[in-house]
């Protein structure tokens, strides 16, 4: 919803979350990069583009962003944490 809401009211094309001194995803992309997003790698990932339009991002802080759940441990350690 904050990535939505920041796009709505921005002026940028790209609304990325910011977390731990990192800029990347979970962002949202307009439109008119899709065609640079279609062009990534399999190893780079969108943070590829985020990094390469710095003049046009717009960031949201986003503390939960630190946690990436790739493996069956990362998911054990996120459900370690209390519910909020």
């Amino acid at each position: 919803k904050a990535l939505r809401e920041v796009y709505r009211i921005s002026a940028k094309p790209i609304i990325a979350s910011l977390y731990k001194d990192i800029l990347g995803v979970p962002a949202l992309f307009d439109q008119s990069l899709f065609a640079a997003l279609m062009k990534i790698k399999d190893t780079q990932g969108a943070k590829a583009v985020i990094e390469s339009n710095p003049d046009k991002v717009e960031m949201i802080d986003w503390a939960d962003g630190q946690f990436d759940i790739d493996t069956p441990d990362d998911l054990k350690l996120l459900n370690s944490f209390p519910e909020s």
